[in-house]
């Protein structure tokens, strides 16, 4: 599980606020903000959801620590809330979705793999030929934290 200080995602969340971050295009609707890592290794991002915007179905080669920090984030398992924090398994797959827009931290010990795009954004590998069978029986666990 991913062991992140509340003081920093209260900090992230100033910084959101702030009008801090610098932005960059990810999907439609969708923008980036890469604080660490390598795109072909371990690494983590703010994600920013306008109202509506999706992220198509992709597989989680490694395990995926999300941390709602505005707003709320949709998947196959429901409807997650400031506050949540969510780990998809590796081996897991799921599309995501804001209805009414989010701010998340994303931690990757892998990148994901698009299963349905033919343009991936970059640092993301979209090969259906490299994927590895679903592994149904990895738990993906929800948590949910309380502000």
């Amino acid at each position: 599980m991913s062991r992140v200080d509340p003081g920093l995602l209260d900090d992230l969340r100033g910084q959101v606020r702030r009008g801090e971050v610098a932005w960059q295009p990810f999907r439609p609707g969708v923008e980036i903000h890469r604080l660490w890592g390598d795109p072909a290794g371990a690494s983590a991002a703010l994600l920013r959801y306008a109202p509506g915007a999706s992220v198509p179905r992709h597989v989680h080669e490694g395990v995926e620590n999300v941390h709602v920090l505005e707003g709320a984030q949709r998947d196959d398992r429901g409807l997650h809330v400031a506050g949540s924090h969510v780990v998809n398994e590796a081996g897991s797959t799921h599309q995501v979705d804001s209805p009414d827009g989010c701010v998340v931290l994303v931690v990757w010990e892998l990148p994901v793999r698009f299963l349905s795009d033919s343009e991936p954004p970059d640092g993301f590998r979209t090969s259906r030929d490299e994927l590895a069978p679903a592994k149904p029986e990895l738990a993906r666990r929800d948590t949910h934290r309380s502000d």
